[in-house]
């Protein structure tokens, strides 16, 4: 079973100061929440080699403040 590499925490913790806010719900996905009514919902354990990259890309698209 793979799984998002630990970098994806960090990302989620330094998108906490711009008022983003990330949990785990009961089927442990991620529900990501941005301060203007943004939502994404990304796996835990991804199945697809191209989901970290993908979830980065759809973060940066819904306005997250994460460099390249």
């Amino acid at each position: 079973m793979s799984s998002y590499p630990k970098d994806f925490r960090t990302i989620l913790k330094n998108l906490k100061p711009h008022g983003w806010t990330a949990t785990q719900g009961k089927n442990r996905h991620w529900h990501i929440h941005g301060p203007e009514g943004q939502q994404l919902v990304a796996p835990s354990t991804p199945s697809d080699h191209r989901a970290f990259r993908n979830t980065v890309a759809a973060l940066r698209r819904a306005g997250a403040p994460i460099p390249r």
